[in-house]
């Protein structure tokens, strides 16, 4: 006797591995659509970096080194610097601009006419103006030798940033 597959057989391995390949397409779907999201993400926080680091690199070449102040109270603790610049985000004509991070991990930057005074308050100036550099960051810290500048800084989950600035004056 002569043995073959019966239609039916037939029609349930055509049936399975339809099944099993409509399975595979979706989940490499999945998988393309979220590589392509993670790409997008890693593209942000890479782009968020260079403008952080961009400003940095403005004001401090655009500063008054001799009027440049950095408080660094502990090597693990965030750096405060302060700088009279003429890079301005707020069109002051050689703002005073603050660097500091907050309780929250917020790096701000501060912007005044005027030579801030720490604790900073509302009835100080009403011409502060503060951004929110990074929302989430782990590290800042610049290290000031005569006319060098070494700046570290991470946010969120980047890699630590590290460049360094020499100043020509």
């Amino acid at each position: 006797m002569h043995r073959a597959f019966t239609l039916v057989e037939l029609m349930i391995a055509i049936t399975l591995t339809a099944l099993l390949l409509t399975l595979l397409y979706n989940s490499a779907n999945t998988i393309t659509k979220s590589g392509e999201k993670y790409l997008t993400k890693e593209k942000e926080l890479i782009q968020n970096v260079q403008k952080i680091q961009k400003l940095l690199t403005l004001d401090l070449l655009n500063s008054d080194i001799n009027s440049t102040s950095i408080s660094n109270i502990e090597p693990s603790e965030p750096s405060t610097i302060l700088l009279h610049t003429s890079n301005s985000l707020h069109d002051i004509e050689n703002p005073w601009v603050l660097y500091k991070t907050t309780q929250n991990n917020e790096l701000l930057r501060i912007e005044s006419p005027y030579k801030p005074k720490l604790p900073l308050t509302q009835q100080y100036s009403p011409n502060i103006f503060v951004d929110l550099i990074c929302n989430r960051v782990k590290k800042f810290n610049i290290h000031k030798v005569k006319s060098e500048f070494l700046v570290i800084f991470q946010c969120q989950q980047n890699r630590p940033t590290i460049f360094r600035l020499n100043i020509i004056q």
